[in-house]
Protein backbone atom coordinates (compact mmCIF):
# COMPACT_ATOMS: atom_id res chain seq x y z
CA UNK A 1 0.00 0.00 0.00
CA UNK A 2 2.80 2.27 0.91
CA UNK A 3 4.87 1.49 -2.08
CA UNK A 4 1.33 1.83 -4.30
CA UNK A 5 0.85 5.69 -2.58
CA UNK A 6 4.82 6.18 -3.14
CA UNK A 7 4.37 5.42 -7.06
CA UNK A 8 1.21 7.70 -7.15
CA UNK A 9 3.03 10.41 -5.64
CA UNK A 10 6.12 10.37 -8.15
CA UNK A 11 4.12 10.27 -11.26
CA UNK A 12 1.76 13.33 -9.84
CA UNK A 13 4.92 14.93 -9.37
CA UNK A 14 6.86 14.61 -12.28
CA UNK A 15 3.75 14.90 -14.50
CA UNK A 16 3.55 18.30 -12.30
CA UNK A 17 7.33 19.36 -13.72
CA UNK A 18 6.32 18.65 -17.41
CA UNK A 19 6.03 21.81 -20.11
CA UNK A 20 2.68 22.38 -20.33
CA UNK A 21 1.05 21.74 -23.69
CA UNK A 22 0.44 25.18 -25.57
CA UNK A 23 -3.20 26.13 -25.41
CA UNK A 24 -2.88 27.34 -28.87
CA UNK A 25 -1.79 25.36 -32.20
CA UNK A 26 -0.56 27.69 -35.07
CA UNK A 27 0.17 26.73 -38.85
CA UNK A 28 1.70 28.89 -40.95
CA UNK A 29 0.34 28.10 -44.49
CA UNK A 30 0.71 29.43 -47.85
CA UNK A 31 0.55 32.77 -49.04
CA UNK A 32 -1.09 34.16 -52.40
CA UNK A 33 1.42 35.69 -55.38
CA UNK A 34 -0.80 38.61 -56.47
CA UNK A 35 1.66 40.75 -58.18
CA UNK A 36 0.86 39.17 -61.49
CA UNK A 37 5.27 37.96 -61.67
CA UNK A 38 6.11 34.20 -61.54
CA UNK A 39 9.19 35.15 -60.76
CA UNK A 40 8.04 35.38 -57.09
CA UNK A 41 6.01 32.14 -57.31
CA UNK A 42 8.72 30.82 -55.09
CA UNK A 43 7.61 33.29 -52.19
CA UNK A 44 4.59 31.38 -51.90
CA UNK A 45 6.33 28.77 -49.78
CA UNK A 46 9.69 30.96 -48.94
CA UNK A 47 7.42 33.72 -46.88
CA UNK A 48 5.74 31.25 -44.91
CA UNK A 49 8.88 30.12 -43.55
CA UNK A 50 10.10 33.01 -43.02
CA UNK A 51 7.06 34.16 -40.74
CA UNK A 52 7.04 30.88 -39.11
CA UNK A 53 10.43 31.14 -38.05
CA UNK A 54 10.01 34.68 -36.74
CA UNK A 55 7.10 33.66 -35.04
CA UNK A 56 8.60 30.69 -33.53
CA UNK A 57 11.71 32.50 -32.30
CA UNK A 58 9.81 35.68 -30.94
CA UNK A 59 6.05 34.85 -29.94
CA UNK A 60 5.79 32.49 -27.00
CA UNK A 61 3.26 30.34 -26.03
CA UNK A 62 2.19 28.53 -28.97
CA UNK A 63 2.98 25.28 -31.31
CA UNK A 64 4.05 26.72 -34.75
CA UNK A 65 4.14 24.43 -37.72
CA UNK A 66 4.53 25.60 -41.38
CA UNK A 67 2.87 23.59 -43.96
CA UNK A 68 4.89 21.89 -46.43
CA UNK A 69 5.30 22.13 -50.18
CA UNK A 70 2.86 19.22 -51.49
CA UNK A 71 -0.71 21.94 -52.84
CA UNK A 72 2.12 24.40 -54.47
CA UNK A 73 3.21 21.63 -56.29
CA UNK A 74 -0.55 20.65 -57.22
CA UNK A 75 -1.14 24.23 -57.89
CA UNK A 76 1.79 24.93 -60.02
CA UNK A 77 -0.17 21.98 -62.73
CA UNK A 78 -3.35 24.25 -62.04
CA UNK A 79 -3.76 27.09 -60.75
CA UNK A 80 -7.17 26.83 -61.04
CA UNK A 81 -7.50 25.18 -57.66
CA UNK A 82 -7.94 27.38 -54.54
CA UNK A 83 -5.93 26.92 -52.00
CA UNK A 84 -7.34 29.43 -49.52
CA UNK A 85 -10.67 28.31 -49.75
CA UNK A 86 -11.95 28.45 -46.02
CA UNK A 87 -13.78 24.97 -46.40
CA UNK A 88 -9.83 23.51 -47.59
CA UNK A 89 -8.40 25.45 -44.54
CA UNK A 90 -10.94 23.58 -41.89
CA UNK A 91 -10.17 19.93 -43.31
CA UNK A 92 -6.26 21.08 -43.49
CA UNK A 93 -6.66 22.07 -40.06
CA UNK A 94 -8.84 19.28 -37.93
CA UNK A 95 -6.45 16.91 -39.04
CA UNK A 96 -4.30 17.72 -36.19
CA UNK A 97 -5.80 19.74 -33.68
CA UNK A 98 -4.71 23.20 -35.57
CA UNK A 99 -6.36 26.20 -33.85
CA UNK A 100 -5.30 28.90 -36.37
CA UNK A 101 -4.24 30.04 -39.68
CA UNK A 102 -2.04 32.08 -40.62
CA UNK A 103 -1.85 32.83 -44.34
CA UNK A 104 -2.59 35.74 -46.79
CA UNK A 105 -1.70 37.72 -49.99
CA UNK A 106 1.58 39.24 -51.20
CA UNK A 107 3.21 41.47 -53.95
CA UNK A 108 6.39 42.81 -54.24
CA UNK A 109 7.12 46.15 -54.10
CA UNK A 110 10.78 48.10 -54.30
CA UNK A 111 12.54 44.67 -54.23
CA UNK A 112 10.12 44.11 -50.45
CA UNK A 113 6.85 41.99 -49.65
CA UNK A 114 4.37 43.54 -49.36
CA UNK A 115 1.84 41.51 -47.26
CA UNK A 116 -2.16 41.24 -46.37
CA UNK A 117 -2.48 38.51 -43.70
CA UNK A 118 -4.80 36.55 -42.39
CA UNK A 119 -6.07 34.64 -39.20
CA UNK A 120 -8.25 31.91 -39.83
CA UNK A 121 -10.09 30.86 -35.99
CA UNK A 122 -10.74 27.19 -36.62
CA UNK A 123 -12.68 26.84 -33.55
CA UNK A 124 -15.51 29.68 -34.18
CA UNK A 125 -14.90 30.27 -37.52
CA UNK A 126 -13.67 33.76 -37.39
CA UNK A 127 -10.86 34.94 -40.21
CA UNK A 128 -9.66 38.50 -38.83
CA UNK A 129 -7.37 40.60 -41.28
CA UNK A 130 -3.46 40.53 -39.51
CA UNK A 131 -3.21 44.32 -38.63
CA UNK A 132 -2.76 46.91 -35.80
CA UNK A 133 -5.04 45.31 -33.35
CA UNK A 134 -3.60 41.70 -34.04
CA UNK A 135 0.03 42.54 -31.63
CA UNK A 136 2.16 40.22 -32.13
CA UNK A 137 1.16 38.62 -35.55
CA UNK A 138 1.26 42.31 -36.90
CA UNK A 139 4.49 42.87 -35.37
CA UNK A 140 5.90 39.75 -37.13
CA UNK A 141 4.32 40.59 -40.61
CA UNK A 142 5.66 44.89 -40.22
CA UNK A 143 9.59 42.55 -39.68
CA UNK A 144 8.94 40.54 -42.71
CA UNK A 145 8.08 43.45 -44.77
CA UNK A 146 11.53 45.03 -43.76
CA UNK A 147 13.64 41.97 -45.49
CA UNK A 148 14.45 42.29 -49.30
CA UNK A 149 13.18 39.40 -52.05
CA UNK A 150 16.48 37.61 -51.67
CA UNK A 151 16.74 38.03 -47.89
CA UNK A 152 13.14 36.19 -48.04
CA UNK A 153 14.69 33.29 -49.85
CA UNK A 154 17.51 32.78 -47.38
CA UNK A 155 14.85 31.27 -45.26
CA UNK A 156 15.18 27.70 -45.22
CA UNK A 157 13.47 23.98 -44.11
CA UNK A 158 15.91 23.02 -41.23
CA UNK A 159 15.62 19.95 -38.86
CA UNK A 160 14.24 21.45 -36.08
CA UNK A 161 11.24 22.69 -38.42
CA UNK A 162 7.94 21.14 -37.70
CA UNK A 163 6.42 20.63 -41.04
CA UNK A 164 2.87 19.51 -41.33
CA UNK A 165 2.10 17.58 -44.02
CA UNK A 166 -1.88 16.67 -44.00
CA UNK A 167 -1.87 14.99 -47.83
CA UNK A 168 -2.44 18.61 -49.50
CA UNK A 169 -3.17 16.94 -52.82
CA UNK A 170 -5.67 14.75 -51.93
CA UNK A 171 -7.36 17.61 -49.96
CA UNK A 172 -7.03 19.65 -52.75
CA UNK A 173 -8.59 17.58 -55.18
CA UNK A 174 -11.42 16.42 -52.80
CA UNK A 175 -12.49 20.05 -52.11
CA UNK A 176 -12.67 20.65 -55.97
CA UNK A 177 -14.58 17.74 -56.89
CA UNK A 178 -17.25 17.99 -54.60
CA UNK A 179 -18.91 21.04 -56.09
CA UNK A 180 -17.98 20.51 -59.45
CA UNK A 181 -21.24 18.85 -59.89
CA UNK A 182 -24.39 18.46 -58.37
CA UNK A 183 -28.06 16.84 -58.99
CA UNK A 184 -30.98 18.76 -57.00
CA UNK A 185 -34.18 17.01 -56.43
CA UNK A 186 -37.13 19.53 -54.84
CA UNK A 187 -40.68 19.76 -54.94
CA UNK A 188 -43.00 22.37 -53.63
CA UNK A 189 -46.70 24.73 -54.28
CA UNK A 190 -47.11 26.59 -57.66
CA UNK A 191 -48.59 29.78 -58.12
CA UNK A 192 -50.24 31.05 -61.92
CA UNK A 193 -50.66 34.83 -61.36
CA UNK A 194 -52.72 36.93 -64.02
CA UNK A 195 -54.72 35.60 -66.39
CA UNK A 196 -54.30 31.85 -64.94
CA UNK A 197 -54.85 32.95 -61.31
CA UNK A 198 -58.43 32.73 -61.25
CA UNK A 199 -58.72 29.26 -63.08
CA UNK A 200 -56.02 27.09 -61.49
CA UNK A 201 -55.00 29.68 -57.48
CA UNK A 202 -52.43 26.71 -56.54
CA UNK A 203 -51.23 24.01 -57.79
CA UNK A 204 -48.18 21.44 -56.89
CA UNK A 205 -44.63 20.82 -58.84
CA UNK A 206 -41.39 18.54 -58.74
CA UNK A 207 -38.30 19.62 -60.17
CA UNK A 208 -34.25 17.51 -61.38
CA UNK A 209 -31.31 19.21 -62.52
CA UNK A 210 -28.24 18.19 -63.04
CA UNK A 211 -25.29 21.18 -62.96
CA UNK A 212 -21.40 21.01 -64.27
CA UNK A 213 -18.93 23.80 -62.85
CA UNK A 214 -15.91 23.41 -64.71
CA UNK A 215 -14.06 25.59 -63.02
CA UNK A 216 -15.59 26.41 -60.06
CA UNK A 217 -12.39 28.25 -58.44
CA UNK A 218 -12.25 30.95 -61.47
CA UNK A 219 -15.76 31.60 -61.62
CA UNK A 220 -18.38 29.78 -60.20
CA UNK A 221 -20.55 29.15 -63.18
CA UNK A 222 -22.65 25.69 -63.99
CA UNK A 223 -24.18 24.18 -66.61
CA UNK A 224 -26.70 21.13 -67.12
CA UNK A 225 -29.79 20.26 -67.58
CA UNK A 226 -33.43 20.86 -65.92
CA UNK A 227 -36.99 19.09 -65.80
CA UNK A 228 -39.77 18.47 -63.54
CA UNK A 229 -43.44 18.04 -64.02
CA UNK A 230 -46.21 21.06 -62.63
CA UNK A 231 -50.25 20.00 -61.76
CA UNK A 232 -53.10 22.10 -61.46
CA UNK A 233 -56.61 21.11 -60.75
CA UNK A 234 -60.17 22.51 -60.92
CA UNK A 235 -62.86 20.94 -60.00
CA UNK A 236 -66.22 22.12 -61.10
CA UNK A 237 -68.51 25.07 -59.38
CA UNK A 238 -70.74 27.28 -60.27
CA UNK A 239 -68.27 29.05 -62.58
CA UNK A 240 -65.92 26.25 -63.81
CA UNK A 241 -66.19 23.27 -65.41
CA UNK A 242 -63.86 20.20 -64.17
CA UNK A 243 -60.22 21.36 -65.62
CA UNK A 244 -56.48 19.84 -65.20
CA UNK A 245 -53.51 21.24 -66.52
CA UNK A 246 -50.24 18.93 -66.72
CA UNK A 247 -46.74 20.86 -67.51
CA UNK A 248 -43.46 18.80 -67.93
CA UNK A 249 -40.75 21.51 -68.92
CA UNK A 250 -37.15 20.06 -70.66
CA UNK A 251 -34.40 22.35 -70.94
CA UNK A 252 -30.48 23.65 -70.22
CA UNK A 253 -29.74 25.98 -67.15
CA UNK A 254 -26.88 27.91 -65.85
CA UNK A 255 -26.07 28.14 -62.29
CA UNK A 256 -24.49 31.33 -60.55
CA UNK A 257 -23.16 29.68 -57.03
CA UNK A 258 -21.72 31.75 -54.10
CA UNK A 259 -20.20 28.88 -51.56
CA UNK A 260 -19.98 29.30 -47.87
CA UNK A 261 -19.13 27.71 -44.75
CA UNK A 262 -21.56 26.34 -41.84
CA UNK A 263 -25.08 25.95 -41.76
CA UNK A 264 -25.63 28.45 -44.61
CA UNK A 265 -23.58 26.55 -47.15
CA UNK A 266 -24.19 28.30 -50.28
CA UNK A 267 -26.68 30.78 -52.57
CA UNK A 268 -27.31 30.39 -56.22
CA UNK A 269 -29.28 31.70 -58.79
CA UNK A 270 -30.31 30.01 -61.91
CA UNK A 271 -31.60 30.46 -65.23
CA UNK A 272 -33.37 27.47 -66.85
CA UNK A 273 -34.80 27.70 -71.08
CA UNK A 274 -36.53 25.15 -72.91
CA UNK A 275 -39.25 23.50 -73.97
CA UNK A 276 -42.74 23.09 -71.94
CA UNK A 277 -45.08 20.41 -72.81
CA UNK A 278 -48.47 20.52 -72.06
CA UNK A 279 -51.64 18.51 -71.61
CA UNK A 280 -55.28 20.45 -70.40
CA UNK A 281 -57.70 18.87 -70.00
CA UNK A 282 -61.27 20.76 -69.76
CA UNK A 283 -64.38 18.37 -69.09
CA UNK A 284 -62.25 15.00 -70.56
CA UNK A 285 -61.62 17.15 -73.90
CA UNK A 286 -58.06 16.66 -74.04
CA UNK A 287 -55.79 20.23 -75.76
CA UNK A 288 -51.94 20.12 -76.09
CA UNK A 289 -49.11 22.54 -76.86
CA UNK A 290 -45.30 22.50 -76.96
CA UNK A 291 -44.07 26.05 -76.03
CA UNK A 292 -40.88 27.72 -75.13
CA UNK A 293 -40.37 28.68 -71.18
CA UNK A 294 -38.20 30.63 -68.96
CA UNK A 295 -37.43 29.88 -65.73
CA UNK A 296 -35.31 31.81 -63.21
CA UNK A 297 -34.97 30.86 -59.46
CA UNK A 298 -32.95 31.92 -56.35
CA UNK A 299 -31.80 29.06 -53.78
CA UNK A 300 -30.88 28.98 -50.30
CA UNK A 301 -28.25 26.03 -49.88
CA UNK A 302 -28.36 24.60 -46.23
CA UNK A 303 -26.21 22.10 -44.57
CA UNK A 304 -27.62 21.22 -41.26
CA UNK A 305 -25.51 17.93 -40.98
CA UNK A 306 -22.16 17.25 -42.54
CA UNK A 307 -22.77 16.31 -45.95
CA UNK A 308 -25.84 17.05 -46.20
CA UNK A 309 -27.24 19.96 -48.00
CA UNK A 310 -30.91 20.70 -48.42
CA UNK A 311 -32.12 24.02 -50.88
CA UNK A 312 -34.70 26.38 -49.99
CA UNK A 313 -35.78 27.33 -53.71
CA UNK A 314 -37.88 30.58 -54.81
CA UNK A 315 -38.47 31.07 -58.55
CA UNK A 316 -40.29 32.31 -60.94
CA UNK A 317 -41.79 30.19 -64.62
CA UNK A 318 -42.92 31.69 -68.04
CA UNK A 319 -44.30 29.58 -70.79
CA UNK A 320 -45.70 31.15 -73.81
CA UNK A 321 -48.52 29.02 -73.89
CA UNK A 322 -50.59 29.44 -76.81
CA UNK A 323 -52.39 33.03 -76.98
CA UNK A 324 -52.26 33.07 -72.98
CA UNK A 325 -48.84 33.40 -71.74
CA UNK A 326 -48.46 31.35 -68.34
CA UNK A 327 -46.69 32.88 -65.47
CA UNK A 328 -45.90 31.40 -61.97
CA UNK A 329 -44.77 32.03 -59.09
CA UNK A 330 -42.59 28.62 -56.89
CA UNK A 331 -41.71 28.00 -53.79
CA UNK A 332 -39.93 24.42 -53.22
CA UNK A 333 -37.71 22.41 -50.70
CA UNK A 334 -35.40 20.37 -51.88
CA UNK A 335 -32.12 17.87 -51.37
CA UNK A 336 -28.79 18.71 -53.57
CA UNK A 337 -26.33 15.95 -53.55
CA UNK A 338 -23.12 16.94 -54.36
CA UNK A 339 -20.10 14.60 -56.42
Amino acid sequence: MRRAFLTLLFVLCASSMLPAEPSKKVLVYYFKNISGEDQYSDLMYKLPVCIYTNMKEGIEGSKYSVIDTEGLERYSQDSAYDLWDSGLLLEVAQQRGITEVIYGQFYVEAGKPVLFGKVYFIQNGLILDIGEDRGEYNEVFREVETLTVEQVRAYDIEKKTQVYKPGMRRIVEKEVTRVHNNVSVSGGVVFPVFEWSDLFPVGISGELSYTIFPKIEVFPLGFGLHTGFLYFARYADEYYTDSELFLFPVGVQVRYIVKFKGFVDGLSADFSVGGCFSRLFVEDILSTSADPYIKVGINLILNPIKDHYVSMKFGYMNVAYKDTPLNILSGELGIIFYF
